[in-house]
């Protein structure tokens, strides 16, 4: 077992003060700040269930996915294809590209939400609601942390703090 997945088996997510003991956390969203109650209300478009059959509203969460594909391909090969996928309860260890794009298309769909673990990056990201995944780097990969904001930039997600 990799350090990183002994400390994600160990550490309560919903903890902060745990957290923090271990990871820099931050969150990767297609929106460029959270939104208040108001804007989430008023946005068309804040995840997959608000397609509801139309064109123009899938052709733009095509668009955010394709975001979040050029991303997490990067991710991939910075990794060197060592992920892990956290899913339904289930791990799945040195998945192929294939299983890896199908696991991340199925996320952004919320069907299931699942885990990446990228051992040797010190990476873990949990897919969420809203367009908003949660990136978890370990403080002793810190010096990864600007090569992956920059590959967050130019695909065109936005970091938020």
């Amino acid at each position: 077992m990799s350090y990183l997945t002994d400390i994600v088996n160990k550490v309560d997510f919903d903890d902060n003060v745990a957290i923090q003991e271990f990871f820099i956390m931050f969150n990767v969203s297609n929106f460029d700040h959270y939104l208040t109650f108001d804007e989430y209300s008023d946005e068309s478009l804040v995840c997959y269930s608000d397609i509801k059959n139309d064109p123009v509203k899938q052709a733009c969460f095509d668009d955010i996915e394709n975001k979040f594909i050029e991303l997490y391909e990067g991710l991939y090969q910075l990794s060197e294809s060592n992920v892990t996928i956290l899913i339904n309860g289930e791990k799945r260890e040195r998945v192929s590209i294939g299983e890896y794009k199908e696991a991340l298309s199925e996320a952004m769909k919320e069907n299931p939400l699942c885990g990446f673990l990228f051992s040797n990056l010190g990476l873990y990201i949990m897919t969420g609601y809203d367009l908003t995944h949660s990136f978890y780097i370990l403080k002793n990969k810190i010096n990864l942390l600007d090569e992956i904001n920059d590959m967050i930039r130019k695909a065109g997600l936005f970091i938020l703090e």
